[in-house]
Parts: structure tokens; C-alpha cells; sequence
């Protein structure tokens, strides 16, 4: 039964997960052309995808996070505190900071996320 003061729409949901996929993807350093020749799609479909223009069936949601060495959850990360189109994916600021921490060592990785902890508990 729907939720009555849900915003949430399939459409909305839709461009969360595809804002998802396009951050995996880059995260992963594929281009799309990359991503749709491992798919066995044409570059215009897997665009689509990415763009929430084309509904992604469960197969090939399966088959983009096998290729993007991802846990099917996490396509779909943020769809329960998406509201009115917003917070759809994270920040730029979180972005760039993850699409450099992913090209480091896991033990340098591993001490960042310490630092950040601390800075966190630092802050109460």
C-alpha cells in the first residue's frame, strides 16, 4: 500500500538509482562506452540508463553492478531518504573525495577514515 505522504515516485526512484550507477561507474574510472561493451549494449542505451531515460530491468541492474564490482544495494543507496528530488546522491565535495580515496592504497584509505572519526567525535 502506498504511503500517502511519500513523495516517492517510480520516476524519482529511478533517477536515484541511475545517479547511483553513474557514480559507480566513475568512481570505477569506466567511461560509458566501457560500461555498455561489457553490457552488450549500444553506447546510447547504457547513457539512457545513467540518465533515468530508460527503465532498467532487474537482469541488467544485476549485470551493471556485477560489472561495476559493486553490491547490487548499492544501486540503490538513498532512496529511502530521497525527499522532493533532493539529496539524490552525495555531495560534490563527498564525490571528489571519494573518487580520490578510491586510487589509494587501502591502508592509506583506511587511516583517512580514521581521521575523519576522530574529527567527528571531536566536534560533540
Amino acid at each position: 500500500m502506498k504511503n500517502p505522504k511519500s513523495k516517492l515516485t517510480p520516476q524519482l526512484i529511478e533517477l536515484v538509482i541511475a545517479g547511483n550507477i553513474q557514480q559507480a561507474r566513475e568512481l570505477k574510472g569506466l567511461t560509458q562506452t566501457e560500461v555498455a561493451k561489457a553490457l552488450g549494449v549500444v553506447y546510447t542505451v547504457y547513457q539512457k540508463f545513467e540518465l533515468g531515460e530508460r527503465r532498467i530491468h532487474c537482469g541488467s541492474l544485476w549485470q551493471i553492478a556485477s560489472v561495476l564490482e559493486v553490491p547490487m544495494e548499492n544501486l540503490f543507496a538513498n532512496i529511502d531518504t530521497t525527499k522532493d528530488g533532493k539529496d539524490l546522491t552525495m555531495s560534490p565535495f563527498v564525490f571528489a573525495i571519494a573518487k580520490i580515496l578510491v586510487k589509494v592504497p587501502k591502508p592509506v584509505q583506511k587511516n583517512v577514515l580514521d581521521l575523519v572519526r576522530r574529527l567527528k567525535q571531536w566536534e560533540k
